[in-house]
Formats: C-alpha cells, structure tokens, sequence
C-alpha cells in the first residue's frame, strides 16, 4: 500500500500559513539589575569560569551584611589558595558563595580597599557617581572613587564629598558635577570631626 506524499510546496504553504495563535512569540530580553557590590565581587573573584552571573547574584542576596563583606575579604586567601594549589579548579562563584567557601581560612582576608556593603548603603554617594558618569566622568575614576573612598552626605544643611586623598585630584575627576550639584569637598577628617 502506497502512502501519500505531501508536496514541498504544501508542506511550505502550510508552515506558513498556520494560524497566529501557534506562532511562538519572540520573548524581550530583560537585562538583570546588579547591585554595585555584586559588580565589585563578580569583578574581583578569581580568573577561570565564573558560572552563572544571575544564580550568583541570587545567592548573593541571600547573605547579610557582615557575610558579604566576609565573602569579598575571603577572595584574597581564595586566590592565593587557587596559586598554592595549582590542581585545583575554581569553584564557580555561586558555589563559591552558596557554600560559604571563605569560611573555611583561618585567617581573613585583607580588605580590598572597600567596604562592599557600603555601596548598596549609601545612596547619597551612589546617586553622585551616577551623575557624574552621565557627565561624561570615566569608568576609571569612578570606579576608584567608589571603592570606599569617598562619602556623599549632608551636614549642617550643606552637601558635602569627603574624600581620603588630596581633594585636588578629585575635583580633576569630577568637578563639573561637584559645582553643577553644589557640593563642598571636605577631607574624611574633616567629615568625622563635624559628625562626631
């Protein structure tokens, strides 16, 4: 017995002419939202294969303020581990942080020159980067001035940046948006004596 062949053409037609409701839709691409001590934890971990950027950010959320600041401190005895060792692989990071790696040296890590969790807190000095990045400010310098050097507030009614290093080289970084926003740079010192 014979079966019947569809014609190519048909079997085209067909494909089509199918009706919309069986069409796939094409799905939008909606870029996940990092909170910016994420971005300096993902950038600073170790080189090899980091896994998945959206599951690490997952767990990082997951953790409190002191455990994220002991996850990024725990990166510098992490590398010099993955150094020693030199068969032994790096964890990707959600394991890294789902499994509380740093945990396990007994002595911490140095500080990487931040204090990652005050990123996510301070607002005043994350809204400030934002607007000198729109400035035109580089990725370079914001991303030195962010990295726990620098404190956007208000004292006595008066917008204040106080910063560690000379104010000379901050007002080259960013002194377009200083006046644009009316801010008055002050040293730390400066700072921690008027709000202590």
């Amino acid at each position: 017995m014979r079966t019947a062949q569809i014609p190519d053409h048909q079997i085209v037609d067909c494909i089509y002419n199918m009706e919309p409701a069986t069409k796939t839709k094409a799905t939008k691409v909606v870029r996940k939202e990092y909170s910016e001590s994420f971005e300096v934890f993902w950038k600073s971990y170790p080189p090899g294969p980091k896994g998945t950027k959206s599951a690490a950010f997952n767990y990082w959320e997951e953790l409190d303020t002191p455990e994220k600041l002991a996850a990024m401190q725990g990166l510098i005895p992490y590398a010099k581990e993955l150094r020693d060792l030199k068969d032994r692989s790096c964890l990707h990071v959600e394991r890294y942080i789902n499994r509380k790696r740093w945990e396990s040296f007994d002595e911490p890590g140095l500080a990487l020159a931040v204090d990652v969790v005050k990123l996510d807190k301070c607002t005043e000095t994350h809204a400030f980067l934002k607007e000198c990045r729109k400035d035109g400010a580089s990725e370079r310098d914001i991303k030195y001035w962010s990295c726990g050097r620098l404190i956007c507030s208000f004292v006595g009614g008066k917008k204040i940046c106080a910063v560690d290093r000379e104010m000379g080289d901050f007002d080259q970084s960013f002194g377009e948006t200083i006046k644009r926003l009316g801010y008055s740079i002050w040293t730390k010192e400066m700072f921690e004596r008027k709000t202590a």
